[in-house]
């Protein structure tokens, strides 16, 4: 394991192809939050949901 880097479990069954996502592990394509929130309570479609939990990487 790369030094300063802590190792994530990759959530079964939950894919993620968003690569600006800090949960994103590009290494299996999944989701490594411990909990996700879907959001959009009048969504009909699902392009009218998204991901709320949803956190930008940061370059530190």
């Amino acid at each position: 394991m790369e030094q300063g880097k802590q190792e994530q479990n990759c959530v079964q069954g939950v894919g993620c192809n968003v690569h600006n996502c800090r949960y994103n592990d590009t290494s299996c394509k999944s989701c490594t939050a411990k909990h996700i929130s879907v959001q959009n309570t009048a969504a009909m479609k699902k392009g009218e949901t998204f991901c709320d939990t949803f956190t930008p990487k940061t370059s530190c």
